[in-house]
């Protein structure tokens, strides 16, 4: 067994156990079910490297350059102004501030701030436990034998497939028709993907992929979200479920495919995780 099947069978299995406790208990809890789930990825990789090759090697672990790390970061919060400001502009869904601050009973800029530092380290350490297998591995591994959008799609057919279970028989949906929340996701999972994917190679690194994780999460779901009190037409365009994000970086990843094959990173993979870590601009 290579140790990419390793990978998807240790993956998928302990995923299974999961959400078989997980549903057996009537619901996924907001801590301990999201960070097990979170951390299966990166179990999987770690195991599946050490059992097939005896190193941990090719993770991605070095920082990269600093200017991958600031992309990570703008991307998803300009790809949700995008989705988000012409929806309240038109009125198609209210920006309301106090459904932010009265949970946190704290003016909006606090709020903002307190998110946009403390939450955000919370986030980022939650992404890197789950990068480290989707992004940290998987590319490592499928690259040696596959096309960049072909190492995308099965990342995203993955991914995607990891999230089913949660969508479609827990609460992890905005309350919309089951169907069309489940391609909206699949569509922003395989958009993200050639985004994160692109940022991993021409890196070399797994954590421009961290950060663009961790700062999708704590904006979309952190402050996006609950800045906005949806109408009918709005729980079809916002959030992870709706068609706007997924549009979004549906296009940015088609952009960054055709720059990748103008533009194709000089160095193997493997020879760019084994650097030494360190940051540069």
């Amino acid at each position: 067994m290579t140790a990419l099947r390793m990978f998807i069978a240790i993956t998928l299995g302990l995923a299974a156990i999961v959400y078989t406790f997980i549903f057996a208990a009537g619901g996924i809890s907001p801590t301990v079910d999201r960070v097990m789930l979170m951390l299966i990825p990166t179990i999987g990789a770690i195991s599946a490297a050490w059992i097939q090759r005896k190193n941990l090697k090719g993770f991605g672990l070095k920082w990269g350059k600093l200017r991958y790390w600031l992309v990570g970061a703008v991307v998803p919060i300009l790809s949700l102004v995008l989705v988000y400001l012409p929806v309240w502009i038109l009125g198609r869904g209210t920006f309301s501030p106090a459904q932010l601050t009265d949970k946190s009973g704290l003016s909006l800029p606090m709020t903002l701030l307190i998110l946009m530092t403390v939450m955000f380290i919370f986030n980022l350490l939650a992404a890197l436990a789950e990068e480290i297998g989707w992004r940290g591995f998987l590319p490592e591994e499928l690259s040696k034998t596959l096309s960049y959008p072909a190492v995308c799609l099965r990342i995203a057919l993955v991914w995607a497939v990891y999230h089913y279970p949660l969508l479609l028989f827990g609460d992890y949906n905005n309350g919309g028709p089951l169907l069309y929340n489940l391609i909206c996701f699949t569509l922003m999972i395989t958009g993200w993907t050639f985004i994160a994917v692109w940022l991993r190679m021409r890196s070399g690194s797994v954590w421009p992929a961290a950060i663009f994780h961790a700062v999708h999460n704590l904006f979309i779901q952190g402050i996006f979200d609950p800045l906005t009190v949806n109408t009918p037409f709005s729980g079809y365009i916002t959030s992870e479920f709706g068609i706007g994000i997924g549009i979004v970086y549906a296009c940015i990843g088609l952009f960054l495919y055709k720059n990748y094959q103008k533009h194709k990173p000089s160095y193997l993979l493997s020879k760019a995780s084994a650097s030494s870590p360190r940051i540069s601009a």
